[in-house]
């Protein structure tokens, strides 16, 4: 457990403040001119994310910002930065300002675990960030402080020997990746003889991707630190999140060289079992333990609960070494297991699982310790004998079919992604010199020397910085720079080929411990001239550069680089060395920015570097891909809630970040499968706006190539699956070619076995597209290999489903009770599927055989279903020969099949098949006419129907097809057929619908039962033969006909014929005249509810009856009201209101709108507050006394209560609330109230016990006070949906995070139009709000 052994206890709590060492150096003003660091993020070699950073601006990710080209090579830079002097103690102050009061790992666990949102990956990406910045500038302050004695981060004990001394700095633990020396016996860890920092530094690496790939498997019970490896002066430093863990919580695993081993735990050991085969590793034994993965892995159960993985550095299994003897060539180096590793794209497509502690003393505690030997040797041979020919054979492929004639060196590496493709097929940056000798073509031999010689260029350059540090004790950054200066001024002498300064023997570099036996100096006779030497073990030249010492180093490294005749003293490296390519590749991979003056002159002859043409040499920061993925997701769900015209932009940056973590982490299928996705989303835009066939296609055929590759990570990826079908379905629907059939004849039936083992339903939109698609494309196709296939295409997924269907029949005889009642539930799910599916591919199959016959063949279909076996056998001469493979189903039987099936289903004794079935009720009713069976139990499930809605057949897939006009017969053909079964049916709902009610009404024989009938928004006008109907209803109870086309004509004479039984009625929205209304009493007497919202259009009629008669309210109020509404009538009037105040006295609901309305109207209404149960007023315009009166006034009973856009509504008025009414009101509107100031809602609280609100709305108060505002909502601790639009008082972050950590059981919130939502209200809602199902934000600038 490096780095944990003593951890002081501050260091794994939330606390931070034992952890914050501030500087000692005065911390001058950040520059106000700066600009962030907005810099390109290239990938390195060793497949992690590279982050650019500058020294004192904020680090930002987005990409290509103020970069531009250059003049000579036509590459992009980053623009030059300016450092100041004091640059340790200004990247301290910002990294102190955003890591104040930060538990990185308390947050960064608790992000992951929330459900994915926008809101999640953007503050992911934000956290992330941070974390890189805060670690990127402790780094740099240690590393350049590592000689001096006076320290502004200084080292703390905390135990373990690996990289020295150990720093601990705002929560992040810090530690050197350098060489270890074991003891006198067995020399460096490393390095053997001498030490390697250079094989120390690919350990720390290898530690990066091993945790990255457990992160991938996404185990919810693992956890794992926040990591990144700095790059900075030649040292590589490891940072870590500080971890609630110490050396005894230890659960898995070892930390003490194998004494101890821990496996105790059933639960860890299933778990870490689960990591095993995913990544493809065998178990093996360390001290009588079962171990997967390497024996000094640690797992801890961390004070928080949580499962922590760490020291991942040697997950993958080594290389094996070669047998001594074989390669006399070469010099062994046992050190070589514990960091030259096998990739893991190579282990997942190995034939077996490997071990990882092989060859290492960890493997030797196994009694199987030489088989597991004899199986990685075995693995590695196949890596040289197979995978890499097979790259090299590829390499030469791409040179033939995609790289042009002319095209430069550096063009054809960007084209070919060299490090990332080799990575993918599995092979390591070191074996490039394996590719080389196996590689035929010139150019591609000459890109891959190049690639070494840059390589080993870089491995120069940081042990130079290494040795000055070790001989300055200090290295400023303008010595940096001079010393990148002085081997770029090298390089290009030595490809012009001019004489250097000869190379000068040193000691080495030794950091922390004793000096050793060699060196990398810069000479100080020339500023211009590099003088270095080297130990072997860090690979560094013992002479001039490109010289015959360099040549003995490359192939040391990259084994077989050189050919027999290039190693030879007479040929000239220099001579292939592309210039260009050679400087694109340094600065990508040592983060180096050139001037524009430097780049513009490299070309002429006498060009030298001096470090003003060094603009900066950045640390290189390597994180784990979770942050590229982050804002590819981020940017991924704002594109998708944009508009088309911002949309494209933010799906390609989106596209770009999937990519970037993809091309790090090759194995990462989760990015692989966001990539497609994005890449689908493109192609969606580009055939909305402009169709650009050829654009299309490509975009289509690319998101079909990865999300194929997931597959093949994942073959269980459901989500991949269906999303493959999707695409293919596109591709398919946009030019149908047989390849792409055949892609989704396959991904459809793969689907249909996923979906069927996890119980879930196939989709419905891909039955629906497959019918489309084949409808559009068998009539006109004349290709009978298309048509063969799309034949084969709708058997094998028949084939499939049936195959799903009997194994659950299966599961069904079991003699356990309840695991037959689950099976049953489940078998009826898969069922209900099946007979759908039936459906679409019973339709299709019958245009199959249509289209045969069409063609001038014949098809003979069997008349029923037992004739299916005897099928097959029959063959007729005259079908066509794409037919040949469909000939044993037919578009009948697969009819008389789902008829079947629908009739099992059907009969099942089941209330929620009376549901599942309207939405198919047309065609089962259609299937009924032929299946006697299905057509008697429709008609017991009809019979049990009580409630049918006719508008949800018609927004169905057949029923919109079938009721395109109100007397078409498909319209009502369903109540023809089921109709008369309908015996129980007591509410009928037909609004919205173009259907004319007596059409409907007139297949219905048994219209008795109906008691309820809702005909709002009709179309038809309600003509004479709809009210004959109608009238025969002579049980109904309740009528709405809101909004329909109806006349005092046509709804006087029904009114009196049903009128006596009415209990409800709605017209609102009609236009009935005075004279119907004024006799409503009379058709009508035992109207309890009733609503006239939008009536009385007629102003100058109501007037007129008003003059006439005082009384008239009476004429059309029955006294036994308890429910009216009367919103928006312009004939709501004083006169009306005094009327329901002084007669109707059971009045229980009053919902009241009219600018009309004054004082004396209003005040008569307290007499029946007291009653109330729901109490509605909008847009009064009455004082403040008259709305006083009526709610002080209001009973215990009341528990809704709107007062919305009263100008009379004061706090004076609102307080007037009685105590015994407060407790009791559920639901409250006081929105654009504009009189509030806000006091009242205290009192509310703290006198009237108004605190169990369920709804509340509070939108556009104005001028309400804050404080007395926030504490009235956060009081409501019952709340679970809260309006609060558009009110400024509430506008500000911290108010509204403080008002969401008060509100847990909330479930809707809107609160459009706030200019200061961040992210901290955000954070609130999804920590304190787990029931949140609504979430409005329109209009916020945030």
């Amino acid at each position: 457990m490096e780095g944990y052994e003593n951890v002081p206890e501050s260091f794994s709590s939330t606390s931070t403040t034992a952890l914050t060492t501030e500087p000692l150096a005065a911390v001058s003003p950040r520059p106000q001119n700066r600009r962030p660091a907005k810099y390109y993020h290239p990938t390195d070699e060793n497949g992690s994310s590279i982050f650019l950073t500058s020294s004192s601006d904020v680090y930002e990710t987005t990409e290509n910002v103020g970069t531009r080209k250059s003049s000579v090579f036509g590459y992009d830079v980053a623009p030059p930065i300016s450092y100041d002097q004091d640059e340790n103690a200004a990247s301290l102050s910002v990294a102190a300002a955003l890591a104040q009061s930060k538990d990185w790992n308390k947050e960064f666990q608790n992000l992951l675990e929330e459900p994915d949102s926008e809101s999640k990956f953007t503050r992911l990406r934000h956290l992330g960030n941070d974390f890189v910045y805060v670690a990127t500038a402790g780094a740099k302050i240690i590393i350049s402080e590592l000689h001096s004695e006076r320290k502004t981060i200084p080292p703390v004990n905390i135990g373990g020997r690996a990289g020295g001394d150990k720093y601990v700095y705002r929560n992040i633990l810090f530690k050197f990746a350098m060489d270890v020396e074991l003891d006198e016996n067995r020399g460096w860890m490393y390095g053997g003889f001498h030490p390697s920092h250079e094989r120390a530094m690919k350990a720390a690496a290898n530690e990066l991707r091993g945790l990255m790939h457990y992160a991938s498997l996404h185990l919810k019970e693992l956890h794992f630190p926040m990591m990144v490896l700095i790059d900075y002066k030649g040292f590589r430093m490891i940072a870590q999140s500080v971890l609630p863990i110490s050396k005894d919580t230890l659960r898995y695993g070892c930390s003490d060289g194998g004494e101890t081993v821990h496996a105790s735990l059933e639960n860890l050991n299933q778990i870490m079992e689960t990591v095993g085969k995913r990544l493809h590793l065998a178990p093996h034994e360390v001290n009588g333990r079962k171990i997967y993965g390497p024996g000094d892995q640690e797992v801890h159960l961390g004070t928080d609960g949580r499962f922590y993985c760490i020291d991942l550095a040697r997950v993958f299994p080594c290389e094996a070494p070669p047998k001594p003897g074989l390669r006399p060539d070469l010099t062994l180096d046992p050190r070589a297991v514990f960091y030259n590793l096998l990739r893991p794209e190579f282990l997942l497509t190995y034939g077996s699982p490997l071990v990882s502690d092989a060859y290492s003393g960890w493997g030797k505690l196994d009694p199987r310790f030489k088989a597991h030997n004899t199986a990685v040797y075995e693995a590695t041979q196949q890596l040289f004998r197979v995978v890499v020919p097979r790259f090299a054979k590829d390499l030469d492929d791409m040179d033939r079919a995609h790289i042009q004639p002319k095209e430069s060196m550096w063009s054809m590496w960007k084209s070919i992604d060299l490090i990332a493709t080799l990575h993918r097929s599995g092979l390591n940056v070191r074996h490039l010199g394996r590719v080389r000798s196996m590689v035929s073509s010139p150019r591609m031999k000459a890109l891959l020397l190049n690639e070494v010689v840059a390589r080993t260029l870089k491995n120069m350059i940081r042990a130079q910085l290494r040795s000055l540090m070790e001989k300055i004790r200090y290295l400023s950054s303008e010595q940096v720079r001079e010393c990148v200066a002085s081997v770029f001024t090298s390089i290009l002498k030595a490809t012009r080929h001019e004489a250097s300064t000869p190379l000068v023997p040193e000691s080495p570099p030794n950091i922390g411990h004793s000096p050793s036996r060699s060196s990398l100096r810069l000479s100080s006779s020339s500023s211009s001239a590099i003088s270095m030497t080297s130990s072997s073990s860090d690979g560094i030249v013992q002479g001039g550069i490109f010289d015959q010492s360099f040549k003995d180093v490359m192939s040391v490294k990259f084994r077989d680089c050189l050919t027999a005749g290039e190693k030879q003293p007479s040929f000239d490296l220099a001579s292939v060395i592309d210039v260009e390519l050679i400087f694109l590749r340094l600065q990508e991979m040592l983060s180096i920015t050139l001037s524009e003056d430097a780049q513009r002159e490299l070309e002429t002859p006498n060009f030298e570097f001096i470090y003003c043409d060094i603009l900066s040499v950045n640390p290189k920061v390597r994180f784990m891909n979770i942050l590229d993925e982050a804002e590819g997701m981020s940017l991924l769900m704002t594109a998708l809630r944009n508009p088309q015209a911002k949309r494209s932009r933010l799906l390609k940056l989106a596209a770009s970040k999937f990519e970037q973590a993809a091309r790090t982490f090759p194995n990462n299928y989760t990015a692989l499968f966001q990539w497609a996705r994005a890449v689908y989303y493109q192609a969606r835009l580009i055939e909305e706006i402009s169709y650009q066939r050829s654009q299309l296609f490509s975009l289509l055929s690319d998101a079909t190539i990865k999300l194929e590759g997931v597959l093949q990570l994942h073959e269980k990826h459901i989500d991949a699956n269906r999303w493959l079908i999707k695409v293919l379905l596109h591709r398919v629907n946009a030019e149908a070619s047989v390849p792409v059939i055949k892609q989704l004849s396959s991904a459809i039936s793969r689907g249909l076995l996923l979906v069927s083992a996890e119980y879930t339903e196939f989709p419905s939109w891909t039955q629906r597209k497959l019918e489309l698609i084949f409808a559009k494309y068998s009539r006109a196709c004349q290709n009978e290999e298309l048509l063969s296939n799309i034949a084969s295409l709708f058997s094998s997924l028949h084939n499939s489903l049936l195959s799903a269907v009997e194994r659950h029949e299966k599961l069904m005889a079991s003699s356990n009770a309840l695991e037959a009642a689950a099976a049953k539930a489940t078998h009826t799910r898969l069922s209900w599927i099946q007979a759908k599916n039936l459906l679409v591919w019973g339709r299709c199959l019958t245009l199959l055989a249509e289209l045969n016959s069409s063609l001038g063949g014949e098809s003979n279909p069997p008349k029923s279903p037992t004739s299916l076996s005897n099928s097959g056998s029959s063959s007729s001469s005259n079908l066509k020969p794409w037919m040949q493979g469909v000939q044993k189903l037919n578009g009948k039987l697969m009819r008389f099949q789902a008829a079947d099936r629908f009739s099992e289903l059907l009969g099942i004794q089941d209330a929620r098949v009376g549901e599942l079935i309207l939405d198919e009720l047309h065609v089962i009713a259609d299937l009924a006419e032929n299946s006697y069976t299905l057509k008697c139990r429709l008609e017991l499930v009809a019979s049990s129907l009580s409630r049918f809605c006719f508008k949800r057949f018609l927004q169905s897939r057949r029923g919109n097809q079938a009721a395109s006009s109100p007397d078409s017969p498909a319209s009502v053909g369903l109540f023809t057929r089921i109709g008369p079964s309908m015996t129980n049916l007591a509410e009928l709902d037909i609004s919205s619908c173009s259907i004319r009610l007596s059409s409907v009404l007139d297949c219905l024989p048994h219209l008795t039962s109906i008691k309820s009938l809702h005909a709002a928004n009709l179309q038809p006008p309600l003509d004479d033969s709809s009210v004959s109907v109608v009238s025969k209803l002579v049980n109904l109870t309740s009528l709405d006909v809101y909004g329909s086309s109806v006349s005092a004509e046509s709804m006087s004479p029904l009114l009196k014929s049903i009128g006596t039984r009415l209990v409800r009625l709605n017209i609102g929205k009609t236009k009935l005249d005075m004279n119907f209304l004024l006799n409503l009493v009379q058709f009508c007497p035992n109207l309890q509810y009733l609503n006239m919202n939008h009536l009385f259009s007629d102003v100058n009629q109501i007037d007129r009856t008003e003059r006439r008669s005082a009384n008239w309210p009476s004429l059309m109020l029955p006294k036994t009201l308890k429910e009216i509404h009367l919103m928006d009538g312009l004939g709501v009037s004083n006169t009306l209101t005094d009327y329901l105040g002084s007669h109707v006295k059971g009045l229980e609901d009053l919902r009241l709108g009219a600018k009309k309305i004054t004082d004396p109207g209003l005040i008569p209404l307290a007499a029946i507050s007291p009653n109330l149960r729901i109490l509605h007023f909008r847009g009064l315009n009455t004082s403040e006394a008259a709305l006083k009166e009526i709610l002080s006034n209001l009973g215990p009973q009341i528990c809704d209560l709107s007062l919305v856009a009263c100008m009379g509504l004061t706090d004076s008025a609102l307080s007037s609330i009685p105590a015994t009414s407060g407790p009791s009101i559920k639901i409250l509107d006081l929105s654009a109230c504009k009189s509030l100031l806000g006091h009242s809602l205290d009192t509310l609280v703290n006198e009237k016990g108004l605190t169990n609100l369920v709804e509340l709305d509070v939108s556009f108060l104005g001028t309400c006070e804050r404080p007395s505002l926030v504490n009235f909502i956060s009081s409501q601790s019952s709340l679970t949906k809260l309006n609060i639009n558009n009110s400024p008082t509430l506008d500000s972050d911290p108010v509204l995070s403080e008002i969401m950590t008060a509100l847990e059981l909330l479930e809707e919130l809107s609160a459009e139009s706030f200019e200061h939502l961040g992210a901290k209200t955000i954070a609130a809602l999804a920590r304190h709000c787990p029931s949140l199902i609504s979430l409005n934000l329109s209009n916020c600038s945030t």
